[in-house]
C-alpha cells in the first residue's frame, strides 16, 4: 500500500527440508528456478561491439527544450491519455481515487520551529501547498491545535504569476537558529532549482528586503542572523557536471549576491557541496560537506570570520555524509570500518566528534548496531536535539526510538517508543535546541500518525489519518526469495484475504540504489491512493529489498555497487519468481514498478525478463548508462560509484548487460511499457525516457510515453495531475486483468 520499504531479517516462509532425499529435489528445483532468471543478453559476448554512446536515430529526442523532441512528446503523451482514458476502467479508478482522496486525511509534515510548531500540507483544496502554524505550548498540552493559516502556495502563485512547487522543504535546517525566519524552497513547475525565501512565521509573512534567491541546486547554512552560506550560479560556469553549485558563498542581507565572498569551492570532479548552521549566536558556525561522489564526503567548519577548516574524519560516510549536532557533539554513521585517533571502529556505527575535546580524543562511540540490527534511514531516521541523539533502530522488521545521551561516562542508550513489526517509524521534525521530536509511524493497514514526543511523557498525537479501505480485507505479508547467487532477500506482499479464482496480479516496487531504503506507509508512495482502486479489484503490491539499498545496513549497499549492480536486478527478478513458484501469481501476471533510480531497476526488467513481466511502468528514469548529449540531467556526476564508470574500458563489457538503452533488440516480445518523464526534471532528463519509449516502439513493443510540462521529477503529482496519476494504475489494471 505504500511505497514500503522493508527490513532485511524477515520471517523466512520457506519450510526446512528434513530429509536428504528433499534436499535434493528442492535443490535441483531451486537450480532450475534460478537458472531461468538468467538476464537475457546480459552476457558481454551478446553485446554490439559499436561505441555504446554514439548517436542512433533517436539522439534528437534527448535534449529537454529542442522544439522537435517537445512537440514529439506532447504528441505521444496526448496518445498515451487517449488510450488510457477512454478505458472502461480510467473513470471508475479516478473516481474512486477521488473519492478515498475525500475521506482520507492527507499526512501533513510537522515541524518545531521556535515556540511553534509549523504543518505544511497538500490537498485538494490546496494542491501547491499551504503552512499552518499554532503554539507549541498548545501542542505540548494536548489539547486540540487551533492552526492558523499563514501561507497558501496557490494563492501565491496567482499573484505573482508563477507555478511554485515546494521542493525539498526540511524546516528542521532551513530556519534560523532559535528564531521563526525561515528560507521556503520554491521550485517553479516542480523544478529541481529553487528560490530561497525568507518567511516569518510569526508575522505569517514574506520579510520585506529579506532573502530571495536566483534559482540555485543545492542548500544553504545560517552563518549569522544576516548571513547566509549558499551555492551561487551566476553563469553556466559555476556549475558542477552534476548540475550544483561549485562555490558556496557567505551572502549579506541587502546586498546583490553577485558580490557575495566566495567561502568554499568544490573541485570540478566533484558531485556537489552542501552546507548547514551548527551552533547558535555567538557559536553558529556553517558545516560544509564535498560530496566527492555519492559514497565518499569530507566535512569542513565554516567560522563566521570566513575561515574554513577540515575535520579529521573517515570519507566512507553514511547517510550521503549528513552530520547530526546535538550540543558540542557531531555525529555520523561510518559506512566501512575505520580507525580512528589509534582506536578501531566497526561500519555502521554512529560515532560523536567533539569539538570541545583536545586534538587526538574528539572521537567517540555513541552507538554501534549489534549484529541483525540497523540504523539506515538516510533523511528521517537519524536527528540530533538540545540534549541528545535520536535515532530508530531496526530488528526483524520491528522499530524502536533510540535516545543518547553525551555523559561524562561516555553515551547513554535508552530505549524508548516501539512500533509494531511491518510499521514504519520515522524522525521527521526535531528541536535542535530543545528536547522536542517529532515522531511518525505508519504502515501498509494503518494510517499515519504523528505525535509530539517530549521526554517522561506519553508522545502526544498531532495528527491521526483517516482510514481508506476496510483493513480486515487485507493482509501484509513478508516473504523471502533466493537470488541468483543464492543470497536471501525479503520482500512485503500486500494482498487481499480473498483471492479471486485464478493467478492474483501483482505490482512489484523496488529501488536498489545509493544506500536508500523505503519504508512502509499508508497510500502514500508514488501510486499512492491508486493502490485503493488496484487492491479493490483483487490485486497485490509488493516491494522488494533489494542489494543497493539499505535495508540490511552498508555491507547491503555496498554488495551491488559498481559493476556489481546487475545482483540488485537479480534480486528484483529473483522476487517476482518467487512469488510464481509459490503460486501467489504467474508469468506476465506481475507489473514491475519504479522511479528515478528505481527507474532504471524497471528497465532493467523490461529488457531482461520479458518473459517474467506482462507489464513496467518505467518512471523518471535513467536508461542508457552511456549517454553522451546533454539533455540537462545531473544524475551522471557521482553515479559512477553506483552502476560503473562508463570511461573504463574494462567496467564498459559489464555495465552492457545492464544498460536497458542498449539491450533493446528485434524479436522479442516485450511487456507492455508505460515510461514517465517530465519536461522540467532537471535531476534526471526527459531524455532519458524519450529514447527508450522511441527505441522500444521501433522493435514492435506496446510503449507508450507520458511526459508532464511540469512536475519535475515527482511528476505526476497525485493533487496536480490527478488524471495522469489515475491513468497509470489504469494501465496496470488494463495491462495484467485483462
Amino acid at each position: 500500500m505504500q511505497i514500503l520499504s522493508q527490513r532485511s531479517l524477515g520471517k523466512r516462509i520457506r519450510r526446512e527440508i528434513c530429509s536428504s532425499k528433499s534436499r535434493r529435489v528442492a535443490q535441483a528445483l531451486l537450480t532450475a528456478s534460478v537458472l531461468s532468471l538468467a538476464p537475457m543478453g546480459s552476457s558481454a559476448s551478446a553485446q554490439p561491439t559499436a561505441d555504446p554512446a554514439a548517436p542512433d536515430q533517436f539522439t534528437w529526442l534527448a535534449k529537454a527544450r529542442d522544439p522537435k523532441a517537445l512537440d514529439w512528446a506532447a504528441r505521444q503523451s496526448e496518445k498515451t491519455m487517449q488510450r488510457l482514458t477512454a478505458s472502461p476502467e480510467f473513470a471508475a479508478v479516478e473516481a474512486e481515487i477521488k473519492q478515498a482522496r475525500a475521506a482520507s486525511s492527507p499526512a501533513p509534515n510537522i515541524f518545531l520551529v521556535g515556540d511553534k510548531v509549523v504543518r505544511f500540507v497538500r490537498n485538494d483544496e490546496y494542491k501547491a501547498g499551504a503552512f499552518y502554524v499554532a503554539p507549541r505550548q498548545s501542542a505540548a498540552n494536548g489539547r486540540a491545535i487551533d492552526w492558523r493559516l499563514v501561507l497558501d502556495v496557490g494563492a501565491l502563485n496567482a499573484r505573482e504569476g508563477k507555478q511554485y512547487e515546494v521542493m525539498f522543504l526540511n524546516l528542521n535546517v532551513q530556519c534560523m537558529p532559535k528564531a521563526e525566519r525561515c528560507l521556503l524552497p520554491f521550485g517553479n513547475g516542480g523544478s529541481s532549482f529553487v528560490e530561497y525565501r525568507e518567511f516569518d512565521f510569526s508575522a505569517g509573512e514574506f520579510v520585506k528586503g529579506g532573502f530571495h534567491s536566483p534559482p540555485t541546486r543545492g542548500d544553504f547554512a545560517w552563518l549569522d542572523p544576516h548571513t547566509i552560506l549558499i551555492g551561487y550560479i551566476g553563469k553556466p560556469a559555476d556549475q558542477l557536471a552534476s548540475g550544483f553549485a561549485q562555490t558556496i558563498v557567505a551572502w549579506k542581507r541587502g546586498t546583490p549576491i553577485a558580490e557575495a565572498k566566495p567561502v568554499y569551492s568544490a573541485k570540478p570532479s566533484d558531485s556537489m557541496v552542501s552546507a548547514t548552521t551548527i551552533g547558535a549566536g555567538a557559536t553558529q558556525r556553517g558545516l560544509l560537506t564535498r560530496v566527492v561522489d555519492y559514497s565518499n564526503f569530507e566535512l569542513y567548519f565554516a567560522g563566521q570570520d570566513g575561515t574554513v577548516e577540515q575535520l579529521r574524519l573517515p570519507t566512507r560516510l553514511q547517510n550521503f555524509g549528513t552530520a547530526f549536532v546535538t550540543g558540542n557533539h557531531l555525529v555520523v554513521q561510518l559506512a566501512d570500518a575505520a580507525v580512528i585517533e589509534g582506536k578501531a571502529y566497526a561500519a555502521d556505527t554512529l560515532i560523536s566528534y567533539d569539538l570541545k575535546a583536545p586534538e587526538g580524543h574528539r572521537v567517540s562511540t555513541v552507538y554501534a548496531p549489534a549484529s541483525g540490527s540497523y540504523v539506515n534511514d538516510p533523511f528521517e531516521g537519524i536527528a540530533g536535539t538540545g540534549d541528545g541523539i535520536a535515532f530508530v533502530e531496526t530488528r526483524n522488521l520491528k522499530k524502536t526510538l533510540v535516545l543518547a545521551r553525551p555523559t561524562s561516562r561516555g553515551w547513554s542508550i535508552t530505549r524508548s517508543l516501539s512500533a509494531p513489526s511491518g510499521v514504519a517509524m520515522t524522525i521527521p521534525g526535531n528541536d535542535r535546541f530543545g528536547p522536542g521530536l517529532i515522531v511518525r509511524q505508519t504502515g501498509f493497514l494503518q494510517p499515519t500518525q504523528t505525535s509530539l514526543v517530549l521526554p517522561g511523557r506519553k508522545p502526544i498525537p498531532l495528527f491521526t489519518g483517516k482510514p481508506v479501505v476496510d483493513a480486515s480485507k487485507y493482509v501484509a505479508e513478508v516473504h523471502s526469495a533466493r537470488s541468483r547467487d543464492g543470497t536471501m532477500v525479503d520482500y512485503y506482499l500486500v494482498r487481499p484475504k480473498q483471492a479471486k479464482p485464478g493467478p492474483m496480479p501483482v505490482i512489484l516496487s523496488g529501488y536498489g540504489g545509493y544506500g536508500i531504503n523505503v519504508e512502509p506507509s499508508y497510500f502514500t508512495g508514488d501510486l499512492g491512493l491508486g493502490l485503493v482502486a488496484w487492491l479493490s479489484r483483487g490485486g497485490a503490491f509488493s516491494l522488494a529489498a533489494i542489494r543497493g539499498g539499505g535495508e540490511r545496513g552498508s555491507a547491503w549497499a555496498n554488495s551491488a555497487k559498481g559493476i556489481k549492480r546487475q545482483r540488485t536486478f537479480d534480486d528484483f527478478a529473483a522476487v517476482a519468481q518467487d512469488m510464481v513458484n509459490s503460486g501467489i501469481t504467474t508469468r506476465g501476471k506481475i507489473g514491475s514498478f519504479g522511479r528515478s533510480f528505481g527507474g532504471l531497476l524497471s528497465a532493467n526488467m523490461v529488457t531482461q525478463q520479458p518473459k517474467l513481466f506482462g507489464a513496467a511502468i518505467v518512471g523518471v528514469p535513467v536508461t542508457d548508462l552511456f549517454r553522451s548529449v546533454d539533455d540537462g540531467s545531473i544524475i551522471d556526476a557521482g553515479q559512477t560509484t553506483e552502476t560503473g564508470d562508463p570511461k573504463d574500458p574494462k567496467q564498459v563489457p559489464i555495465m552492457l548487460g545492464y544498460s536497458p538503452y542498449q539491450n533493446i533488440r528485434r524479436g522479442i516480445r516485450y511487456p507492455h511499457v508505460l515510461t514517465v518523464v517530465s519536461t522540467e526534471d532537471g535531476q534526471v532528463g526527459p531524455g532519458f525516457g524519450r529514447r527508450f519509449a522511441a527505441k522500444l516502439q521501433s522493435v514492435g513493443a506496446d510503449s507508450l510515453l507520458l511526459e508532464g510540462p511540469t512536475g519535475g521529477h515527482g511528476f505526476p503529482s497525485e493533487f496536480a495531475n490527478p488524471k495522469e496519476h489515475a491513468a497509470q494504475v489504469t494501465f496496470f489494471i488494463e495491462s495484467l486483468m485483462k
